[in-house]
This record gives C-alpha cells, sequence and structure tokens, in this order.
C-alpha cells in the first residue's frame, strides 16, 4: 500500500534542503590520492571511492526511491537528475493521482489532475504562482543525499580540522565536521578509515535536534559506487524512522 510521507519527515526533508541548496556549484577536481592529512582531504578520499573518475558534477540519469516505514507501508519516488542540464524530475503517487514535478531550463512546472485538490495542496505541490519555491527544494534534497560526500566539495565550507575516530554503526570511522556558511544544521560524515567508503551520516539543527543516515549496501552504477539503501534513524541511532531502498536504472 502506498503512503504518502509524514508531516514531520516532510517538515524535516523541506528545513535539510535549505541547507543543501548551498551546495549547487561546481565541484573541483580532485587531488590525487594519498593518505588524507585534515577534514578536507577525507572527503576527497571518499569521493574519489565513490566517483573515482570525477564525474558527479555532470551525473545524469533516473533513479526510483522507495520508502518504507517500519510499520510496512511505503511510497516511491521517481527521480530523474540530470546535473549537467540542471534538469529534474519527481513523480509520485498522491491521492491516487500522478504527481508530476518538473525543473528545466525555463523553470519550474508541476501537473497533478486530482480535480478534488485544494489550494493549499497545489500550493504546496508547486501549481500556484510560484512553483519553484516547492519544487527547488525536492530537487536539491535529492540531488544532495545521493551525491554525498562529492557535493561536500562543491561550495565554501568549513571544516572540523581535527577528524575524530568514532563508532558508526559498529564499525571505527573518521568522522568529519562540515559547517554551513549559511543555514542551521551541522553535518557530520562516517567514512572508514581504510576504504574510506562513506558509511553514515548524521545532521544536526541548531536546537539539538537530528538525525542519523546509514548506508547500509552500495551498488556500482555507470562510474560511480552509489547508495543502495539508506536507514533513517533519530539521533539515538537505534529508533528508526524510514528505510529508503534506492534502484538506478540504466539508461
Amino acid at each position: 500500500m502506498n503512503r504518502q510521507p509524514s508531516i514531520q519527515h516532510l517538515l524535516s526533508y523541506l528545513a535539510l534542503a535549505v541547507a543543501m541548496a548551498v551546495f549547487m556549484s561546481c565541484q573541483e577536481e580532485l587531488p590525487k590520492p594519498g593518505e588524507p592529512n585534515g577534514a578536507r582531504e577525507w572527503i576527497e578520499a571518499s569521493a574519489r571511492y565513490h566517483d573515482p573518475e570525477s564525474r558527479w558534477q555532470a551525473f545524469s540519469g533516473a533513479f526510483e526511491v522507495k520508502s518504507i516505514f517500519p510499520s510496512g507501508g511505503n511510497y516511491t519516488n521517481e527521480i530523474y537528475l540530470n546535473r549537467a542540464l540542471d534538469t529534474f524530475s519527481r513523480t509520485i503517487e498522491s491521492a491516487g493521482y500522478p504527481l508530476v514535478q518538473v525543473v528545466g531550463p525555463s523553470g519550474c512546472s508541476a501537473t497533478w489532475p486530482n480535480p478534488d485538490a485544494t489550494e493549499a495542496q497545489l500550493r504546496n505541490n508547486g501549481l500556484s504562482e510560484d512553483p519553484c519555491g516547492n519544487i527547488l527544494p525536492r530537487r536539491d534534497y535529492y540531488d544532495f543525499l545521493v551525491g554525498i560526500p562529492m557535493v561536500a566539495l562543491e561550495d565554501d565550507i568549513s571544516f572540523r580540522q581535527n577528524p575524530d575516530l568514532v563508532d558508526a554503526f559498529g564499525v571505527a570511522c573518521v568522522e568529519i565536521e562540515l559547517t554551513f556558511t549559511t543555514g542551521s544544521i551541522v553535518w557530520y560524515l562516517y567514512i572508514h578509515p581504510r576504504t574510506y567508503r562513506l558509511r553514515a551520516a548524521k545532521f544536526v539543527r541548531n536546537g539539538g535536534s537530528g538525525e542519523w543516515l546509514y548506508y547500509s549496501s552500495d551498488t556500482s552504477h555507470q562510474f560511480y559506487t552509489l547508495k543502495q539503501t539508506q536507514e533513517w534513524y533519530q539521533l539515538d541511532g537505534i529508533t528508526k524512522i524510514i528505510t529508503d531502498e534506492i534502484r538506478w536504472k540504466t539508461p
């Protein structure tokens, strides 16, 4: 049975999108491999693991995100992302009708053939006078979540320069703290100290709330090693919120 995301989960990801938007710029060419020395070099090493040819800035492809609640309910987003052409589309079944949201060279648009839609629903789904106000945060959300660690190199971000070795879901990992130039969210990335695989991430808001993401499995796709499963937890690292199963589609 399809189930829409909870209001709390939607508010969380729309708030995240505000911070994620600062990453939307061109990725620098990565330095040659070497022993990481400092926080940024750990991110660079992890980016080389997941994107060995440094192609993420021009990623183009389609993928499906099936989000499953602990109760078993689920909903699915069909996503197309072309970073080089700044093109994005999202399709989801909403109230029994396909909601399609698009970002392209001419701006943002949406379609949703629900004859009973309220004004608030039309506005929140990008069908009012300001479609980009709703759709761009969703584009930024998916771009960030499927693109870390690569997108953490795409803008002016400060790093805590003395990374710690901490436990991340049962494995000792290097913890990298990222501080945004704008926004009220701090991110932490957890990188395996030998393979440089991104194992987990965490975000914390100024008020102390936040969530964990655990990347329990990856898959090879095109030139990359990308997330196949990401599990969302409360900050206790135990209470599961939702699991995203990502299916990358062959062009």
